[in-house]
């Protein structure tokens, strides 16, 4: 199977497949902790990642190892 870094995605690309890590995952829920579920938020990392990309709570995310 062939996959699709994530530097090549454009918007309307549907057919495409990634391999990925997700490295960081939150749930928002609007302005009230016990409300509705509205969206769900990921930072997605690829193996062609060659240097850190993001910074969050000072820690950095690496490339992911195959």
């Amino acid at each position: 199977m062939v996959f699709s870094p994530l530097s090549s995605l454009q918007p309307r690309d549907w057919h495409k497949t990634i391999h990925v890590r997700v490295c960081r995952k939150w749930e928002f829920h609007g302005s009230n902790e016990n409300g509705p579920l509205q969206h769900i938020d990921m930072v997605l990392v690829d193996n062609k990642v060659n240097q850190p990309l993001i910074m969050l709570d000072a820690c950095f995310f690496t490339p992911l190892e195959l």
